[in-house]
């Protein structure tokens, strides 16, 4: 007897979930193009939920009281400190990042995830967005490019949550 997707899910560990199963009527032998289709839109909704919770968790862990340690810091000169550390697990940037990086120098230093503003003496310089990028790519970070500095943003270009929840 085959178990419900729901009966599995429940006896996975949390690393393996979610269980997302799609439409089960009969697909072209011909072409995977219609199955094809049917998986990437389960994928783009696990992925819209899944950026959700980390905008939730980036909103909430942020605002948190100042006296605890962050597990999430907003703006650019807090997530370049934190690319720096190389405590970033996930960067949010906001779509019009590039407007805050107008007429400041930023530069990669000598580590990749070294990124400065304004030290004209070392590095290579780079805009702000692939800077951020380019050092988040470098410590395995996950990055997401959001639409504008709504919600999890709190109105500031750039935000992260951190691996260890706390800032060096």
């Amino acid at each position: 007897m085959p178990y419900a997707p729901d009966t599995v899910a429940a006896r996975l560990p949390a690393s393996l979930r979610p269980v997302t199963t799609i439409a089960s009527d009969p697909v072209s032998a011909a072409s995977d193009d219609q199955l094809s289709a049917r998986i990437g839109a389960a994928l783009d909704g696990i992925t819209a939920e899944a950026i959700g919770a980390v905008g939730g968790l980036v909103a909430s862990s942020a605002a948190a009281a100042p006296d605890l340690v962050p597990a999430a810091v907003r703006g650019i000169d807090a997530v370049a400190g934190q690319l720096v550390a190389e405590q970033v697990a996930v960067l949010l940037v906001a779509a019009d990042v590039a407007r805050e990086g107008e007429g400041i120098s930023y530069r990669i230093g000598p580590r990749p995830t070294d990124l400065r503003a304004g030290d004209a003496d070392s590095g290579t310089e780079v805009p702000l967005e692939d800077g951020l990028v380019w050092a988040a790519l470098h410590q395995d970070a996950i990055v997401v490019q959001l639409p504008d500095r709504a919600s999890p943003l709190g109105g500031q270009p750039a935000a992260a949550l951190l691996r260890r929840a706390r800032a060096w």
